[in-house]
Formats: C-alpha cells, sequence, structure tokens
C-alpha cells in the first residue's frame, strides 16, 4: 500500500461545482488506473488546467478502452488499440 512508504493518496472529484485542478504542489501526480468511460468535458479541462500548471498525469490503458485523445493530443500524444 502506498501509504505504508509514506505517499498520501486520495480520491479526486473532477466533476460538479465544488470541482477544481488540484494544485501540483498538493498532488504531483494523478494516477488514471484502467478508466472505463470517457472523460467528460468538464474533467479534461480541469486535467488539461493541472497540466498546464506542471502536474502530471499517468495513464494506464487497455486496448477498446474509450478515446482520451481530447486530454492527449495537446501533449503530443497519440494511442493506438495495441497490446505491449
Amino acid at each position: 500500500d502506498l501509504e505504508s512508504v509514506q505517499w498520501k493518496t486520495a480520491t479526486l472529484n473532477l466533476f460538479g461545482k465544488d470541482a477544481r485542478a488540484p494544485d501540483p504542489e498538493e498532488a504531483p501526480v494523478i494516477v488514471l488506473a484502467g478508466p472505463t468511460k470517457p472523460l467528460l468535458p468538464q474533467e479534461t479541462k480541469l486535467l488539461q488546467e493541472y497540466l498546464n500548471k506542471g502536474g502530471a498525469v499517468l495513464l494506464f490503458l487497455s486496448p477498446g478502452t474509450p478515446d482520451y485523445q481530447d486530454l492527449l493530443k495537446p501533449w503530443g500524444i497519440q494511442t493506438t488499440d495495441d497490446l505491449v
């Protein structure tokens, strides 16, 4: 468990009236592990704001995962439906 090695973990809400882009000082990395639904426009916008402030996103995608190009394209990243 990450907390046993002194990494703090928390759930991040990127949707709704109280949603906001986290500060990279508070959350140096956001992990999206095995998402099964596409990001909503508000979620994509907040993640882009976070990345533009110097944050980092670790994204684990599986074949058949919904399209995440709205989030990845501004960073020059293109995904395919291949296995590695």
